[in-house]
């Protein structure tokens, strides 16, 4: 069974300031619908997952250089401007879209997608698109529980095998179920030539009956006799590869 990475990103420190109106976002909660699902799949143990709480700027470059992700994540909150991290100060810290950009470029090769779980993610997400495969962004504010619900519900499919196209789709679906509108519905956005029916990031290894094999041929005779009758005598007789 091959097995795959989540880098999982989470921040939240607008819940810090007790001036803030908002409530705390329900980062403990989303890790926890995932771990969930994924414990109920077929493949559970396929899937690895390495969390970064309160993350900041710099925890991106080293966690990337430490984990190689083949899947990106990030929970907390976001806009067109970019990704809102903790600054150095412990206040919001917005990381600009193109830096953002940069920074998957620098490390694409082994990232396969990026699943921006925060609000107005979707430009980010066309812009990460073309650089590393796929990437998944929502097109305005999405409540949290609807956040938490496409997590649980997408990684549960990959974790079942499913293409990442498939597993959009079942998360899709159960937001649907749940009574969320096409505008609280995250955008699954490819680069030029992905296609992401048939990329499958969690591939069983095939198995197969094991077929007999026999060296090569290998027979010492020794002909002898007269007129019409002939003696064979075989010594070392070796049976032939299979060959179906």
């Amino acid at each position: 069974m091959s097995q795959i990475k989540v880098l999982f990103f989470a921040a939240d420190p607008a819940s810090a300031d007790r001036d803030n109106p908002d409530p705390r976002l329900l980062l403990d909660e989303d890790v926890r619908r995932i771990r969930e699902k994924v414990r109920a799949a077929e493949h559970r143990d396929a899937i690895d997952f390495d969390h970064r709480w309160a993350a900041r700027p710099d925890d991106l470059i080293q966690a990337l250089n430490e984990v190689s992700p083949q899947i990106v994540h990030f929970s907390g909150h976001g806009g067109r401007q970019g990704l809102v991290l903790v600054g150095e100060d412990g206040y919001p810290q917005t990381v600009p879209a193109a830096a953002l950009t940069r920074l998957f470029t620098a490390f694409r090769g082994g990232i396969r997608l990026a699943v921006l779980n925060a609000c107005t993610t979707l430009p980010l997400a066309e812009a990460l698109a073309p650089v590393i495969g796929c990437a998944i962004g929502n097109r305005g504010k999405v409540p949290d529980d609807a956040a938490v619900l496409f997590g649980a519900a997408f990684y549960r499919a990959i974790a079942f095998g499913k293409s990442v196209q498939a597993a959009y789709d079942q998360a899709c679906v159960a937001m649907s179920i749940e009574g969320f509108t096409d505008d609280q519905i995250p955008v699954l956005v490819t680069g030029p030539g992905v296609d992401p029916s048939s990329m499958v990031l969690v591939r069983p290894v095939p198995t197969g009956p094991v077929r007999p094999t026999h060296p090569d041929v290998h027979q010492n005779v020794t002909v002898g006799g007269n007129g019409n009758n002939v003696n064979v005598a075989g010594r070392d007789m070796h049976l032939p590869a299979s060959t179906r």
